[in-house]
């Protein structure tokens, strides 16, 4: 079986094969899917020579995409989530996830509908800028009228929810790739079926060795701060109507929603990224943050030092 090894354009990289005659190969690879969760990872080690050393360190690296074929012949698009390169023992360990940060790390409001509406009304209030569409649904036929009274819940976590409250329907991930081009991505809605299962991993370690772990599981490119609630008043403070101007030009405050955004790491990291749209300013990657102050200056201080860190992948 052969994997392609894409940058965030969809530009090929690099191949690795399971075959042990190819100059990159991978094993201990496993593709396991979790019904309950609604997420299918990959995970597998590549095998590598000093040869090859520079290109898989850059072809496997976080935020990278891998497209391969299962054993039905299905398309499958991951994202590169985390990594371990050992260049002692020629090995780079990869984590990835086929619903890739914009699932994972978008975050939705609370909310309440007012009608009773279909899976698909729901998926499009949530989840319509994602970039995913729905493909199979056989629950088309149904409608609820639901609440959700969280105020930061991912978008993966909400489609979870709603499917359980469709007659405890599932849902699972599908693409439409030509060459190493994602045409399509997919959410599938399907009538509960399969079982729960658990798989654990076990990865010894060398402590003579320096070896190097990355993920990107927190990254962000903006944040919707609270603080604290001051005294004799009734709700936490934010960042609306606080005037903040960045002399560099990097972080933008929106006065009317509250949002610092990094305009520098969004140009790396946003789902609008492609050939076409190679310097891309939206498509942020959002998260809620939560601190104690009741100053609106000392609140957005720590906005900006939390950007400066979250907006880069967690490298240990």
């Amino acid at each position: 079986m052969d994997f392609y090894f894409t940058d965030r354009k969809f530009n090929l990289l690099g191949i690795a094969s399971t075959s042990t005659e190819a100059p990159i190969s991978i094993y201990n690879d496993q593709d396991i899917l979790s019904i309950s969760a609604a997420s299918r990872t990959f995970e597998g080690t590549l095998i590598f020579s000093a040869k090859e050393r520079d290109q898989v360190k850059s072809m496997a690296n976080y935020g990278n995409y891998i497209l391969y074929k299962d054993e039905n012949g299905q398309s499958i698009f991951m994202t590169i989530m985390e990594i371990e390169h050992d260049p002692k023992e020629g090995e780079h360990f990869i984590r990835a996830e086929d619903a890739g940060m914009d699932l994972i790390n978008g975050l939705v409001d609370a909310y309440s509908a007012t009608k009773a509406m279909t899976f698909a009304e729901y998926f499009k209030l949530f989840a319509g800028d994602t970039g995913f569409e729905i493909g199979i649904n056989e629950i088309n036929n149904l409608s609820r009228t639901l609440k959700w009274e969280s105020e930061s819940q991912t978008i993966l976590a909400r489609l979870l929810s709603l499917a359980t409250q469709f007659d405890n329907a599932e849902i699972s991930f599908s693409f439409e790739i030509t060459g190493t081009q994602v045409v399509k991505r997919f959410v599938d809605v399907r009538k509960k079926r399969g079982a729960d299962n658990r798989v654990t991993l076990y990865m010894d370690k060398d402590i003579n060795n320096i070896v190097t772990k990355a993920n990107i599981y927190d990254l962000c490119t903006a944040i919707v701060a609270t603080g604290g609630t001051p005294e004799g008043k009734n709700e936490p403070i934010n960042l609306k109507g606080y005037n903040y101007k960045d002399p560099n030009g990097r972080f933008v405050l929106n006065k009317t929603t509250g949002v610092m955004q990094d305009m520098e790491s969004v140009k790396i990291w946003s789902r609008l990224l492609s050939n076409n749209n190679p310097n891309p300013n939206a498509g942020h990657i959002q998260r809620v943050k939560t601190y104690e102050t009741t100053d609106q200056k000392t609140l957005c201080d720590n906005v900006i030092r939390e950007l400066e860190k979250a907006s880069q992948p967690a490298i240990n």
